[in-house]
């Protein structure tokens, strides 16, 4: 038996086979198969398609990012019985010396065909076409580099530069043997590019076994359609680690026919293994306070994680907060989320006693055609199987998601991350089902609200969820980030919280007691509110801030008066409605550090009064950047300086709440650690 994922689709077909009498399959000697080479029956007629329950991402092609990264995970069922394919003879099982080691994830084995195809990795040919030739490795001119291609090596090689890949290929490049015996992931990572006219008969396969056992991989037997062809690809494999003798390989196959194109290249191959820490998170709540965290260091040149192997200052500094919860955003970059990065940042954040609230939202996949009537449910298809996959990567580590980011921002632009209630309302209710399939004890938030001076945007989901999809309840928190309007001269509610959390519509004692009533009105009056952001910009007196955000900055000494009160309203003055219980779980504080945005003001002219904003800004964490760029204003929202690491005034505040600063320390001058007089 055949079993495998064809282009996202479980396949599987039968056919006779030699096992070998040293315990692993060798050549299928005498048998070439319906299809003109030896190993199983292509036959299309025979081949059962079944979407899996997750789908392979489909890498989308962009400006600047001509091969995207796509990841799947292997489900242990799907298996590819070897007693039916010839594999390479591992007689010396060769164990690599770790390589790039890191908390968590360990390279086994990078490849990039420099020097042609290097131990412990082989080429093999088992091709019923009398010819020697397999993969060889030569300059791609697309690649500006070596890569690997099916028949350049061997006596019979193939060039492929005007030249179709030959008909009845068969041949591996196969890598081993791994010990993962104390592994608990396991990946390959590959880039490739196919020129493929006959599937799913001509095709490239990428898999791993255990010695002597079934495969697991996956099967691509069309063409890659990203901007230059090439796309990278990375799979996860359930059903492999704990074992000490694990390979992986490459197999590409053609069938008999005469074939239109240049088959498959493949370079940069990689393999990790990942060991999962003792203590985990997932199932702790440390307490009622968190921080915005970036998931990118707005300090660096290029797109790094703001926690990483080489540089964890960000750790340092954000655990020297005092802080009991960091909510991360997951942010695809190069067409997909590197999970391998974010790993390093959850496991070092709850190694520090620091839980994770994960957010997904429009800046997790590349697309952004959420709000077309068309493509919507094709959209929220593709979201819900992206956060699943990450969920379920996830679980045990984190248990607390949020599903968008202020979906009620930008409606008058039409911009992101603004999302038609009725198409927010079925997304949220898909996505809370991927989330649990991916961790049934997963907890998930509504879409933290961009300020809480309106429900409309919660009456109008209740609606939706109401009449289009049987009054579900695709929530356990509500979460509402209750920002200043701007000051009172100017037409808002005023910036200190002792004013504008109170100033709203009569019957109402705070400025959350509408969701409050909103939500008991639609029979979740038990629900409970986390604030997962509140703060305010300190950049009042810098001659680089926003001017037309004049209405909402503040002095940094504001900024550090104003977060004990804020936190002390939300936690003790806003209750469940009609009851005496709190409503408010947490408080996260936005954010980490100060950063710079792009210029949101317009130039200033004689209409300089109307174009000043009151409500809040988009701003994606994608777009911060340092605070010392040219051509930025300033988003000075942190607890730190743009340096990472010099404390604001806001930061004391912060890690004494409840208490005041002073009250919690006893010098003028605070510290990180601080020792008290006696």
């Amino acid at each position: 038996m055949f079993v495998g994922i064809n282009d996202g689709n479980i396949f599987a077909y039968s056919e006779p086979s030699q096992v070998t009498n040293n315990g692993y399959p060798g050549p299928t000697s005498g048998n070439e198969g319906l299809s003109g080479y030896p190993g199983p029956n292509t036959q299309s007629a025979n081949i059962p398609h079944i979407l899996l329950p997750t789908p392979i991402p489909t890498p989308t092609p962009q400006p600047g990012n001509p091969h995207p990264v796509t990841h799947v995970r292997v489900p242990v069922t799907m298996t590819l019985g070897m007693g039916e394919i010839p594999i390479p003879d591992f007689t010396t099982p060769s164990q690599l010396a770790a390589d790039g080691d890191i908390v968590g994830w360990q390279q086994l084995l990078f490849d990039d065909f420099t020097d042609g195809i290097d131990a412990p990795c082989q080429a093999h040919d088992y091709s019923a076409d009398e010819f020697d030739r397999y993969w060889g490795t030569l300059y791609n001119f697309d690649r500006g580099s070596n890569a690997a291609w099916p028949a350049y090596g061997g006596t019979d090689n193939v060039i492929p530069y005007g030249n179709d890949y030959p008909p009845k290929m068969y041949t591996w490049i196969a890598c081993g043997l791994f010990d993962l015996t104390e592994a608990d992931d396991f990946l390959i990572r590959f880039d490739n590019w196919r020129e493929l006219n006959d599937p799913p008969d001509d095709f490239l396969f990428v898999g791993a076994a255990v010695l002597g056992q079934d495969a697991v991989g996956l099967r691509f037997s069309s063409s890659t359609t990203t901007l230059d062809g090439w796309q990278t690809q990375e799979i996860y494999f359930d059903g492999i680690t704990g074992n000490a003798q694990v390979w992986v390989g490459f197999l590409f196959a053609s069938d008999g026919d005469s074939n239109t194109g240049a088959g498959a290249w493949l370079d940069n191959i990689e393999v990790l293994s990942y060991v999962e820490p003792t203590e985990t998170c997932g199932n702790v709540d440390p307490g009622d306070k968190g921080v915005v965290l970036p998931p990118f260091d707005p300090t660096a040149s290029t797109t790094l994680p703001i926690i990483r192997p080489d540089d964890i200052t960000a750790l340092d500094r954000i655990a020297a907060t005092g802080t009991d919860w960091v909510r991360l955003g997951f942010i695809q970059t190069n067409g997909a989320v590197n999970l391998q990065q974010y790993d390093f940042m959850v496991d070092n954040l709850c190694n520090r006693g620091i839980s994770v609230v994960g957010l997904v939202n429009d800046e997790t996949l590349v697309r952004q055609d959420f709000n077309n009537p068309g493509t919507a449910a094709n959209y929220r298809q593709e979201f819900a199987a992206e956060v699943q996959f990450i969920v379920e990567h996830f679980e045990g580590r984190i248990s607390h998601w949020e599903v968008w980011n202020e979906p009620d921002l930008g409606e008058e632009t039409g911009n992101p991350p603004w999302i038609e209630p009725e198409f927010y309302a079925p997304l949220l209710n898909d996505t809370y089902q991927a989330i649990l399939q991916g961790n049934p004890n997963a907890q998930v938030l509504f879409g933290g609200l961009a300020s809480a001076w309106s429900d409309t945007y919660l009456a109008d989901v209740y609606f939706e969820l109401n009449t289009a999809l049987g009054a579900a309840r695709p929530f356990d928190y509500f979460a509402v980030h209750p920002y200043t309007d701007g000051r009172i001269a100017t037409g808002g509610h005023g910036v200190n919280p002792q004013d504008y959390m109170y100033d709203d519509n009569p019957g109402y004692y705070t400025i959350l007691d509408k969701f409050t009533e909103r939500m008991w009105l639609n029979s979740d009056g038990n629900k409970t509110i986390w604030v997962t952001e509140i703060g305010w910009n300190s950049s009042l007196d810098s001659p680089t801030a926003g001017w037309c955000l004049a209405n909402q900055l503040v002095y940094e000494t504001d900024q550090a008066a104003f977060l004990k009160p804020a936190f002390d309203i939300l936690f003790n003055e806003v209750d469940l409605w009609g009851t005496s219980t709190s409503a408010v779980d947490k408080v996260i504080w936005y954010q980490y550090m100060d950063v710079g945005i792009a210029d949101v003001c317009p130039p200033q002219g004689q209409n300089r009064a109307s174009s000043m904003i009151n409500e809040p800004v988009s701003v994606p964490f994608s777009k911060m950047t340092s605070t010392s760029s040219s051509g930025v204003i300033d988003w000075w929202f942190g607890l730190y300086q743009g340096d990472k690491v010099t404390p604001k005034e806001a930061w004391c505040e912060f890690r004494a709440y409840p208490l005041t600063c002073e009250q919690f320390f006893r010098y003028d001058v605070y510290l990180p650690i601080t020792v008290k007089n006696p």
